[in-house]
């Protein structure tokens, strides 16, 4: 078999050749592939009319009329040096590739409105170094502000992203800044309790937990609590029913009728049927 199908391995398709030595087409096409023998079919010319295809239509389209491979028709017009024509690339102009290096390619991107890639792949191809470093600078007069304040409000002086600016600090090993605690004045201590902690706080101009905080340690009441005090007469409720019919009673919501009866640990009132109930 093997010197039937040798000398004509390659020269005759793998369907032909298995027809004539009454092999399948897979047997013929694996003896071909075992030996590393290609098909080498004859490229079909290209005429005038066949070309005028190329770059009117898109590729596919155009291997499609013309009963060709995607990759041959692509091949053969980009030879032409035509475009696809379902490609909206612009090409680059002269004054366009002057502007390459001359300042960080995102910026050079924002200008002349193309893609970071696409600059950044020109500049490569051409091989412009870069005139402007896209990291930014620091001088001695900013990096001394480092740390002397929040990294958002430097960032915001210094025209930077907080994320810049907090990595420049740690760089350098410069510690955060930790805002000075402001010292109470009797004004101020005057307020605490005369309204809620919140309203306080908003007032002050001081965070709730630092209102709060000091009311609790100078030991004022505050009487503007959120929460509702419990009752003895509401207490003596709690575990007598269903907790949903307590809360309905007395007005609460359900969550805060299961906290306290756990909290004072009743249990929940066993549903006892009437004595003249049926079993």
């Amino acid at each position: 078999m093997n010197r039937r199908c040798g000398p004509l391995l390659g020269k005759v398709s793998d369907a032909e050749l298995a027809r004539r030595t009454g092999r399948s087409r897979g047997y013929v096409k694996k003896l071909r592939l075992d030996k590393g023998i290609h098909v080498q079919r004859p490229e079909r010319p290209w005429t005038a009319e066949d070309e005028q295809l190329l770059g009117k239509y898109t590729d596919r389209e155009a291997a499609r009329t013309l009963a060709r491979k995607v990759n041959e028709v692509a091949r053969r017009r980009r030879a032409l040096g035509r475009p696809s024509a379902d490609s909206h690339y612009d090409l680059w102009t002269d004054s366009e590739r002057q502007l390459l290096g001359t300042a960080p390619d995102r910026e050079i991107a924002r200008i002349l409105d193309r893609s970071l890639a696409s600059v950044q792949c020109e500049r490569a191809r051409l091989k412009v170094p870069l005139k402007e470093s896209a990291i930014p600078q620091w001088s001695r007069k900013e990096i001394r502000l480092l740390g002397t304040d929040s990294d958002e409000e430097i960032a915001r002086r210094l025209n930077k992203s907080p994320a810049c600016v907090y990595a420049k600090r740690k760089r350098l090993g410069i510690p955060a800044h930790v805002p000075k605690s402001r010292v109470w004045t009797p004004t101020e201590i005057g307020l605490l309790g005369k309204a809620s902690d919140q309203e306080t706080a908003k007032r002050l101009g001081r965070s709730l937990h630092a209102v709060r905080a000091a009311r609790k340690t100078l030991g004022i009441e505050n009487p503007f609590l959120m929460a509702r005090p419990w009752s003895e007469q509401e207490l003596r409720l709690v575990g007598t029913e269903r907790d949903k019919v307590v809360a309905r009673k007395l007005g609460r919501s359900l969550k805060a009728v299961m906290h306290k009866r756990h909290s004072l640990g009743i249990p929940i009132e066993p549903l006892v049927p009437p004595p003249d109930a049926v079993p």
